[in-house]
């Protein structure tokens, strides 16, 4: 089970919130760009090449996932990388 799993959470009120995600390589080039609508107080769990729940652009490849909220919308996110051996890390996440 190689690969990274991320988590977003909606953390705040009540209210749905639509997330922009931008998929970038290691030179900051944009491989691709999705919504992800969170419901009110809910989350999302995937695997980035997960061939249904993720996102196929990630695989074999280095580089940075943004997340954007709506100017009123806060969220929290949590990212974990395994290796072949079931070794895991935590991924640091920060604001822009």
């Amino acid at each position: 089970m190689a690969g990274q799993f991320a988590r977003v959470q909606r953390n705040t009120d009540g209210q749905a919130l639509n997330i922009t995600l931008t998929i970038r390589d290691g030179s900051s080039n944009v491989l691709g760009t999705h919504t992800l609508n969170l419901p009110a107080l809910g989350h999302k769990a995937f695997l980035l090449t997960d061939p249904k729940l993720g996102y196929l652009e990630t695989a074999n490849t280095r580089g940075t996932l943004e997340f954007t909220t709506p100017s009123n919308g806060q969220m929290s996110v949590l990212g974990l990388r395994f290796n072949p051996n079931f070794a895991f890390t935590s991924i640091p996440a920060w604001s822009k």
